[in-house]
């Protein structure tokens, strides 16, 4: 009998002792050692520059620096776009360049190690040391950018800014991460870093990489094929950090976006409930970490105007989150005129002044609506219910209101002068659709005292003319 035991047992044990003995691949070493970058702008860019230079480019794939304006200087706030697996810097444009842009930051746009290479054997080399070399380059060419870096990811960017947050808390200050890649969303993923996982993978797939159908825009960017060995070391990555003592290490604002529209419809890369989890487990206050679900997004990659069906929700929640739990305030570009400055103006040319219409113009009606609540913003804008104009223009009107005035009309006016502070609240209430309203990177006519909303009324009945839009033909007050 126990030799029957034997004869059945010794093979199976045989067989299992030959799993466990089977290739696995190495444990990642995270070096803790932050690289040092050059300081100034002309030296940053030269470094980088260097750094490219080293390799054979996809083109368009390069990292770069994207400065906030043309001085170059160190802006208040940084931000560090780290691309996910297999993509580049286009798996987050426009998101990345809107949002840098919006909050006057500069950006650094990260080429992650082996990645947007023009070579056969694709993400060959690729392994989670690597990874970390390059994301540690990535954060302190960021802090040489802006006294605050924010770090702004998809995908295994996102892994890659959470171990950064936890490993270095003073010099992150906030992440905003698209689709983070906490657990990849396969059943069988695990395998691929345990025992003989590589070999396994390739009698899966039949051959030593992965290939994808060919697409002539996406190939510019992502990889449309690259090796299995790849594969194996980014689930080694995803399994030895994305861990709960990493997660509570991470103290910074948190702003996590995901694909989600049912339990059927959801991100079909990376999986959500493990982002959820992920969340939970932060270290960070609770009332300065978020999670949105973008369900009009359609995939893994919210960020990029390749394949993403809903950017305007993705920049909104970033934006919304930047202002409310960073308190960020936009950056259009514009510098409004100070008071000293703007007595100076008037001292140097009076036609500048800008003039008091109810004073200056008899029997001028005012309905200030943006004193009230009665406007498409729904909220008060001005403190008190005045209308100011230049002079040139007050005096044109006043020469108006007489003509009127003699046919039995009279002039309202609903608005004049216009703060840009109004200017920058309409156009985010509008959610940057400029179709209506001004753009505060331009400024309006409003701005600089030179237009007015008004109508006209029936002196007699005190009743408003109606007044046509020769575009829409229909009435617009």
């Amino acid at each position: 009998m126990n030799k029957k035991i034997m004869y059945f047992t010794f093979p199976v044990i045989l067989l299992v002792a030959i799993y466990f003995m089977g290739p696995t691949p190495s444990t990642p070493v995270y070096d803790p050692t932050m690289p040092t970058v050059p300081q100034t702008a002309e030296e940053l860019e030269k470094y980088v520059a260097l750094q490219e230079s080293k390799h054979q480019l996809k083109p368009d794939n390069e990292a770069r620096i994207i400065w906030a304006d043309s001085s170059k200087k160190k802006t208040p706030y940084s931000v560090v776009y780290i691309h996910g697996f297999s993509a580049s810097q286009e798996e987050g444009d426009p998101i990345h360049e809107s949002f840098a842009k919006k909050f006057g930051c500069n950006l650094y746009l990260a080429r992650m190690s082996d990645h947007g290479v023009d070579t056969t054997n694709q993400l060959l080399y690729f392994s989670p040391d690597r990874w970390w070399a390059s994301s540690k380059e990535a954060l302190a060419i960021g802090k040489a950018l802006g006294d605050k870096v924010i770090l702004m990811s998809t995908s295994t960017g996102g892994t890659m800014s959470i171990m950064l947050a936890a490993a270095y808390p003073q010099d992150v200050y906030a992440m905003i991460n698209m689709s983070p890649n906490i657990e990849i969303n396969d059943g069988n993923a695990w395998l691929l870093n345990n025992p003989w996982g590589l070999q396994i993978a390739r009698k899966v797939i039949g051959g030593d990489s992965r290939v994808f159908p060919p697409d002539s825009l996406k190939d510019k960017y992502w990889n449309n094929n690259y090796r299995l060995e790849a594969i194996v070391q980014l689930q080694e990555l995803v399994e030895t950090a994305m861990t709960a003592e990493t997660f509570k290490k991470v103290t910074c604002p948190s702003l996590t976006l995901y694909y989600y529209k049912s339990e059927t419809e959801q991100d079909p890369t990376v999986k959500v409930s493990a982002m959820k989890v992920m969340n939970e487990q932060l270290g960070t206050p609770a009332d300065i970490k978020e999670m949105v679900a973008i369900p009009g997004a359609g995939g893994h990659v919210l960020g990029s105007h390749v394949v993403s069906k809903d950017l305007p929700a993705v920049l909104q929640a970033a934006e919304k989150f930047a202002r409310e739990k960073l308190k960020m305030k936009p950056d259009y570009g514009l510098r409004p005129m100070t008071l000293p400055a703007y007595k100076a103006s008037v001292e140097s040319d009076p036609a500048n002044e800008l003039v008091d219409l109810e004073k200056f113009i008899p029997g001028v009606v005012l309905d200030i609506k943006y004193a009230t609540e009665d406007n498409f913003t729904k909220s008060k804008i001005y403190k008190s219910a005045r209308a100011f104009a230049r002079k040139p223009v007050a005096a044109a009107l006043l020469k108006a209101q007489k003509e009127f005035n003699k046919l039995g009309y009279g002039i309202k006016i609903f608005d004049g002068y216009r703060p840009y502070s109004a200017t920058v609240k309409f156009y985010e209430v509008m959610n940057g659709d400029s179709t209506y309203v001004a753009s505060p990177y331009k400024g309006s006519r409003h701005n600089r005292g030179c237009a007015l909303d008004m109508t006209i009324f029936d002196l007699k009945t005190k009743a408003d003319l109606t007044m046509y839009n020769r575009h829409f033909k229909k009435c617009i007050f």
